[in-house]
């Protein structure tokens, strides 16, 4: 990334990757059997291969966020 955006743009994508892990860690804390489904992409992702661009890893970004809000509305229905 710093070779592609320069400093301000390494720092914004390191602020988006660590929001993107705190979502996760919740969304790990609610539901612990999304875990490895979730987690597993997202690290190979972002330590061995750089696929920010690809589809796969915008579904799982999306399946991040969709699961963190599919959670909260059942929790206030219950």
């Amino acid at each position: 990334m710093l070779l592609k955006t320069g400093v301000c743009g390494l720092l914004l994508a390191g602020a988006y990757i660590l929001g993107l892990l705190e979502r996760l860690a919740r969304v790990v804390l609610q539901n612990p059997f999304l875990e490895l489904p979730l987690a597993a992409p997202v690290l190979i992702d972002l330590t061995l291969y750089a696929s920010f661009k690809s589809l796969d890893f915008g579904l799982v970004l999306l399946m991040i966020s969709a699961t963190l809000i599919y959670s909260k509305t059942s929790e206030s229905q219950v």
